[in-house]
């Protein structure tokens, strides 16, 4: 396996998440679904879909200003890829 880091800007807004290269890639905002854990940490999912490039699926945790997660790209031509990230909120 490969290891490559990337940079991206995760976004809620209005109840739906996007990310900074979305748009780029024909990915529409996608509306986000979340659960709050007894622990404080709010567990959430989403599925962005491109007509062009196929899903991304968000899986991610956030505790206080953190988030954690994986994403999966399903291009439906190759094999799906699974992402790691972490990250911190921006002010």
């Amino acid at each position: 396996k490969g290891v490559h880091d990337s940079f991206d800007t995760l976004m809620f807004q209005g109840g739906r998440l996007t990310y900074s290269t979305a748009r780029r890639y024909g990915f529409a905002p996608a509306e986000y679904k979340t659960k709050e854990k007894n622990t404080g940490r709010m567990v959430g999912t989403a599925l962005n879909e491109s007509k062009a490039n196929g899903t991304m699926l968000w899986n991610f945790v956030v505790l206080e200003d953190s988030i954690s997660g994986s994403a999966t790209f399903d291009s439906r031509v190759r094999n799906p890829v699974t992402y790691e990230f972490t990250g911190k909120e921006i002010k």
